[in-house]
Protein backbone atom coordinates (compact mmCIF):
# COMPACT_ATOMS: atom_id res chain seq x y z
CA UNK A 1 0.00 0.00 0.00
CA UNK A 2 0.93 3.87 -0.53
CA UNK A 3 2.27 5.75 2.57
CA UNK A 4 0.35 9.40 3.36
CA UNK A 5 2.71 12.34 3.41
CA UNK A 6 2.69 15.33 4.32
CA UNK A 7 2.91 18.28 2.27
CA UNK A 8 5.93 17.73 -0.31
CA UNK A 9 8.34 20.40 -1.42
CA UNK A 10 8.22 18.40 -5.05
CA UNK A 11 7.82 22.10 -7.10
CA UNK A 12 7.76 25.06 -5.16
CA UNK A 13 8.75 28.25 -6.68
CA UNK A 14 12.66 29.82 -7.31
CA UNK A 15 10.75 33.35 -5.43
CA UNK A 16 8.62 31.41 -2.40
CA UNK A 17 8.91 33.37 0.33
CA UNK A 18 11.40 32.15 3.19
CA UNK A 19 10.04 31.49 6.58
CA UNK A 20 12.45 32.97 8.36
CA UNK A 21 11.68 36.23 10.27
CA UNK A 22 13.61 39.96 9.93
CA UNK A 23 15.24 38.74 13.31
CA UNK A 24 16.84 35.70 13.98
CA UNK A 25 15.38 34.22 17.17
CA UNK A 26 17.59 34.04 20.15
CA UNK A 27 19.77 30.79 20.99
CA UNK A 28 17.79 30.02 24.18
CA UNK A 29 14.52 29.73 22.25
CA UNK A 30 15.84 27.28 19.30
CA UNK A 31 16.71 24.70 21.70
CA UNK A 32 13.20 24.71 23.85
CA UNK A 33 11.15 22.00 23.70
CA UNK A 34 8.92 21.66 20.28
CA UNK A 35 11.30 24.61 18.59
CA UNK A 36 10.52 23.89 14.75
CA UNK A 37 9.72 27.40 13.75
CA UNK A 38 13.02 28.32 15.51
CA UNK A 39 14.63 25.93 14.16
CA UNK A 40 13.12 25.77 10.43
CA UNK A 41 14.02 29.95 10.88
CA UNK A 42 17.79 29.00 12.32
CA UNK A 43 18.16 26.02 9.29
CA UNK A 44 16.79 28.55 6.45
CA UNK A 45 19.20 30.83 7.40
CA UNK A 46 22.21 28.86 7.06
CA UNK A 47 21.42 26.53 4.48
CA UNK A 48 23.10 27.99 1.43
CA UNK A 49 26.74 27.36 3.42
CA UNK A 50 25.44 24.16 5.93
CA UNK A 51 26.85 21.64 3.91
CA UNK A 52 30.58 23.51 3.88
CA UNK A 53 30.16 24.16 7.71
CA UNK A 54 29.15 20.49 8.54
CA UNK A 55 32.32 19.23 6.61
CA UNK A 56 34.46 21.75 8.66
CA UNK A 57 32.87 20.55 12.11
CA UNK A 58 33.82 17.18 11.18
CA UNK A 59 36.98 17.80 9.72
CA UNK A 60 35.84 16.46 6.76
CA UNK A 61 34.39 13.12 7.83
CA UNK A 62 31.33 13.45 7.64
CA UNK A 63 30.86 11.84 4.40
CA UNK A 64 32.45 8.26 5.63
CA UNK A 65 30.47 9.13 8.72
CA UNK A 66 27.10 8.78 6.39
CA UNK A 67 29.08 6.01 3.83
CA UNK A 68 29.01 3.88 7.17
CA UNK A 69 25.09 4.38 8.31
CA UNK A 70 24.11 3.63 4.54
CA UNK A 71 25.98 0.39 5.17
CA UNK A 72 23.79 0.03 8.13
CA UNK A 73 20.49 -0.21 6.20
CA UNK A 74 19.76 -3.40 5.43
CA UNK A 75 19.27 -3.87 1.80
CA UNK A 76 15.75 -5.32 2.59
CA UNK A 77 13.78 -2.31 3.56
CA UNK A 78 11.34 -0.99 1.18
CA UNK A 79 10.81 1.78 2.99
CA UNK A 80 13.14 4.63 4.70
CA UNK A 81 12.47 7.75 5.97
CA UNK A 82 15.58 10.11 6.51
CA UNK A 83 14.72 12.56 9.43
CA UNK A 84 16.41 15.98 9.57
CA UNK A 85 17.32 15.24 6.00
CA UNK A 86 18.69 18.64 5.41
CA UNK A 87 20.90 19.77 2.43
CA UNK A 88 19.83 15.91 1.44
CA UNK A 89 23.50 14.97 1.79
CA UNK A 90 22.10 11.26 3.21
CA UNK A 91 19.65 10.39 0.79
CA UNK A 92 22.35 9.73 -2.30
CA UNK A 93 23.11 6.31 -0.61
CA UNK A 94 19.68 5.48 0.26
CA UNK A 95 18.33 5.36 -2.62
CA UNK A 96 17.70 2.17 -4.79
CA UNK A 97 15.61 0.84 -7.13
CA UNK A 98 12.01 -0.30 -5.35
CA UNK A 99 12.83 1.58 -2.52
CA UNK A 100 10.69 4.93 -1.29
CA UNK A 101 13.27 7.05 0.09
CA UNK A 102 10.97 9.86 2.56
CA UNK A 103 13.24 13.01 3.80
CA UNK A 104 11.80 15.17 6.16
CA UNK A 105 13.12 18.36 7.52
CA UNK A 106 11.55 21.32 9.58
CA UNK A 107 13.50 23.66 7.18
CA UNK A 108 11.96 24.50 3.61
CA UNK A 109 15.53 26.04 2.56
CA UNK A 110 17.04 22.68 3.04
CA UNK A 111 14.43 20.66 1.65
CA UNK A 112 14.72 23.42 -1.80
CA UNK A 113 18.62 22.48 -1.95
CA UNK A 114 18.08 18.60 -1.34
CA UNK A 115 15.49 19.21 -4.27
CA UNK A 116 17.61 20.59 -6.39
CA UNK A 117 20.78 17.92 -6.07
CA UNK A 118 18.19 14.93 -5.84
CA UNK A 119 15.45 16.05 -7.86
CA UNK A 120 11.56 15.36 -7.65
CA UNK A 121 10.74 12.60 -10.12
CA UNK A 122 10.97 8.97 -10.66
CA UNK A 123 13.07 6.85 -7.67
CA UNK A 124 13.98 10.73 -6.34
CA UNK A 125 13.72 10.51 -2.75
CA UNK A 126 9.84 12.56 -1.16
CA UNK A 127 10.75 15.53 0.49
CA UNK A 128 8.40 16.77 3.25
CA UNK A 129 8.06 19.91 5.41
CA UNK A 130 7.38 18.26 9.14
CA UNK A 131 8.93 18.51 12.48
CA UNK A 132 9.83 15.01 14.27
CA UNK A 133 7.77 14.97 16.91
CA UNK A 134 4.61 15.07 14.01
CA UNK A 135 5.85 12.77 11.03
CA UNK A 136 3.05 12.77 8.44
CA UNK A 137 3.05 8.88 8.06
CA UNK A 138 1.08 5.99 9.24
CA UNK A 139 2.12 3.91 12.37
CA UNK A 140 4.44 1.01 11.76
CA UNK A 141 4.77 1.68 8.46
CA UNK A 142 8.62 2.84 7.94
CA UNK A 143 11.33 0.31 7.63
CA UNK A 144 14.18 1.98 8.92
CA UNK A 145 14.80 5.97 9.73
CA UNK A 146 18.00 7.55 9.23
CA UNK A 147 19.00 10.76 10.99
CA UNK A 148 22.60 12.35 10.87
CA UNK A 149 23.32 15.08 12.86
CA UNK A 150 19.88 15.36 13.42
CA UNK A 151 19.11 14.36 16.68
CA UNK A 152 20.57 16.60 18.80
CA UNK A 153 18.47 19.37 17.58
CA UNK A 154 15.24 17.34 18.77
CA UNK A 155 13.84 18.53 22.37
CA UNK A 156 12.51 16.87 24.40
CA UNK A 157 14.42 13.75 22.88
CA UNK A 158 12.25 11.03 24.02
CA UNK A 159 9.00 12.64 22.81
CA UNK A 160 11.07 12.43 19.46
CA UNK A 161 12.17 9.16 19.96
CA UNK A 162 8.96 8.07 21.06
CA UNK A 163 7.24 9.94 17.88
CA UNK A 164 10.48 7.21 15.59
CA UNK A 165 8.81 4.32 17.15
CA UNK A 166 5.27 5.30 16.61
CA UNK A 167 6.21 5.12 12.56
CA UNK A 168 8.38 2.37 12.53
CA UNK A 169 7.62 -1.80 11.70
CA UNK A 170 8.21 -4.05 14.17
CA UNK A 171 11.44 -5.04 13.90
CA UNK A 172 12.46 -2.16 12.13
CA UNK A 173 15.55 -0.01 12.54
CA UNK A 174 16.70 3.62 14.01
CA UNK A 175 20.19 4.56 12.91
CA UNK A 176 21.70 8.14 14.30
CA UNK A 177 24.87 9.45 13.38
CA UNK A 178 26.19 12.28 15.64
CA UNK A 179 28.76 13.71 16.31
CA UNK A 180 29.28 14.36 19.65
CA UNK A 181 30.33 12.18 22.41
CA UNK A 182 28.67 9.01 23.10
CA UNK A 183 27.04 8.02 26.64
CA UNK A 184 28.00 5.83 29.18
CA UNK A 185 27.59 2.65 27.39
CA UNK A 186 26.83 3.44 24.43
CA UNK A 187 28.54 1.31 21.57
CA UNK A 188 29.53 1.97 18.13
CA UNK A 189 28.67 -0.36 14.96
CA UNK A 190 31.13 -2.15 13.13
CA UNK A 191 30.62 0.05 9.81
CA UNK A 192 31.38 3.29 11.94
CA UNK A 193 34.59 1.70 12.71
CA UNK A 194 35.64 0.96 9.45
CA UNK A 195 34.94 4.35 8.41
Amino acid sequence: GSIPVGRTTSSPSPRATRMTSATPPPADQRFKPHAAREMAEMFDDVSARYDFLNQGITLGRDTAWREAMWREVPDGCRVVLDLCTGSGASLRGLRQPGRLVIGVDVSLGMLRIARDQEGWIGWAPRLVAADGFHLPVRDSSIDCITIAFGIRNLRPRDQALQEMARVLRPGGRLIVLEATAPSPGARPSPAASQA
